[in-house]
């Protein structure tokens, strides 16, 4: 098997991956307007990515840090980034959350999916 095979195999595995999130995450958005608003980036870059994939194919780390950023969004999206439960989720997990560790008085998921965005596609763009 060929590098180029298995990159296109992993491609379409992330491809894949994405739109389960995508729709799964569709379902019932806090606040549609937002949703649509929020992933008109998601609508004009997953088709450029496919189409970049023909030309310019990525790696697959690339291709796994992308989908990373891209389910993250998605979630934002999805419950609004103000609204994402993660501390609940995290104190449900570990018992405390990580508002409280930090000491922080507001929900920073948007700064979380700001930093991953720097930190998941500072390689696949370089």
């Amino acid at each position: 098997m060929s590098l180029r095979t298995h990159n296109n195999r992993f491609a379409l595995v992330c491809l894949i991956a994405f739109g389960i999130v995508f729709l799964l995450l569709a379902i019932k958005p806090s606040h549609r307007d937002d949703w649509l608003l929020e992933n008109v980036i998601v609508f004009l870059s997953v088709p450029a990515l496919l189409l970049m994939h023909w030309h310019l194919p990525l790696s697959r780390i690339s291709y796994g840090l992308i989908l990373a950023f891209l389910c993250t969004h998605e979630v934002g999206s999805h419950y609004t980034y103000s609204e994402v439960p993660y501390d609940r989720w995290m104190t449900s997990l570990f018992g405390t959350g990580l508002n409280d560790m930090l000491g922080w008085d507001r929900n920073h998921y948007d700064r979380i999916v700001h930093f991953l965005w720097g930190l998941f596609l500072t390689y696949p763009i370089r």
